[in-house]
């Protein structure tokens, strides 16, 4: 009887919880549940420690699920909320730190570089030397790991590398070498 008595005690707290939260997030953008408008975090007091919030959806899910759910990762980062992993700097630049926190290693990782490439023969130079610049961080690149897109009419070439990365050290080294050479014109 008395594991009984804690268990109801213990399922009445969880639904005494679960009205509080309803509570809190009825109304948050006056009423109204359409477009981003619904996306406010509560006003929560702090009680001895550091409160989280996050962002819900109206009634009339105006919002997806999984927009919800990226502007939630992405508030919790910017508050703070996750613990840089260990051998990694604690910096806001670069997405190592995000990355490894929320995905954890060794991943996979899609490397991504847009180049200028009006002939044929720039455009092979440059597939060549973004592969390389991945190979030499993260290791031997099979050749099924590649894909090169042509943009605009083939005066620009997207390639991108899906490769395994252990460290977020590899990943911020790719990115950075990336981004210091002269023909890549965007990165990530």
């Amino acid at each position: 009887a008395e594991g009984e008595e804690e268990a109801d005690a213990e399922a009445e707290s969880e639904a005494e919880k679960d009205a509080a939260f309803e509570a809190m997030f009825t109304g948050l953008d006056g009423g109204s549940a359409s477009g981003f408008g619904a996306l406010q975090p509560p006003k929560l007091p702090l009680i001895g420690a550091i409160a989280e919030t996050f962002f819900v959806s109206g009634e009339d899910a105006a919002v997806s699920d999984s927009v919800l759910k990226k502007v939630n990762f992405m508030h919790k980062a910017n508050h703070g909320g996750y613990r840089v992993p260990e051998g990694v700097e604690d910096t806001e630049h670069g997405v190592g730190a995000l990355t490894a926190a929320l995905k954890g290693f060794p991943m996979p990782y899609d490397f991504q570089a847009v180049g200028r490439a009006s002939s044929t023969a720039q455009r092979e130079e440059f597939v060549r030397s973004v592969v390389a610049v991945v190979a030499e961080h993260s290791g031997t690149v099979p050749e099924e790991a590649v894909s090169v897109q042509e943009r605009m009419g083939g005066k620009f070439v997207s390639v991108t590398v899906q490769q395994q990365v252990q460290s977020v050290g590899q990943i911020n080294s790719v990115l950075q070498e990336l981004k210091g050479m002269p023909q890549v014109l965007m990165n990530w």
